[in-house]
Order: structure tokens, then C-alpha cells, then sequence
């Protein structure tokens, strides 16, 4: 997915966890209009944190985020670092790319 596909973005992101100074690290995300909820919904995978931050040990599951793209900001919560040495990160905002109208099939 390039970093101009809407309903989605993967590349550079300025993210803010808890208030602290934000980062530079690197992105891929998702996101889908749930119509029972009546919200548009969020995800992906934050690569990089645990480097670009000297106080890891503060990120535990639900932890604020803030996730800045060239395409717009999101709010969310981001989880502990993974097994694979990134960190989940979901929201219910609106999300720091650009979105699908909700008329176009996927």
C-alpha cells in the first residue's frame, strides 16, 4: 500500500504517546466505517517506538497516542511492544489518512 492509497497509509509518522515530545517512526495503517457502531475505526502497527522513546517502560495496552500523517492527525491508544518489536496502535477518530468515500466498493 503506497502512502497515497485512501483507507489507508504506510510511511513517516510523527507520533505523540501520553504528551511526551512527539517521535518520527514509521507507520502502516487501516481503517474501515463500521455503520452498526456509527464510527470509523482504525489500526495498525507502529514500528520503532521503543527506539525513538528513552522511557519505554511507560507504554503498557491503552496508553494515549497521537498519530500525526502528511494526511491528517488521529487519536488512539497504543498496546506494549510485540514480539516482533512494534506496537499495536487502534483508534475510533478520526484517522491520520485519507478515507474512502462511502460509496466506493473495495
Amino acid at each position: 500500500m503506497g502512502d497515497d492509497d485512501a483507507g489507508g497509509y504506510t510511511g513517516p509518522a510523527s507520533v505523540t504517546v501520553d504528551g511526551r515530545v512527539p517521535v518520527e517512526v514509521s507507520v502502516q495503517l487501516v481503517g474501515h466505517f463500521d455503520p452498526i457502531a456509527g464510527r470509523y475505526a482504525w489500526q495498525g502497527r507502529i514500528r520503532g517506538l521503543a527506539d525513538a522513546l528513552a522511557d519505554t517502560a511507560a507504554i503498557s495496552d491503552g496508553t494515549p497516542v497521537s498519530v500525526e500523517t502528511p494526511h491528517g492527525v488521529g487519536e488512539g491508544t497504543v498496546s506494549t511492544q510485540d514480539v516482533f518489536g512494534g506496537h499495536i496502535v487502534t483508534g475510533v477518530s478520526a484517522p491520520p489518512f485519507a478515507q474512502l468515500p462511502d460509496d466506493v466498493d473495495r
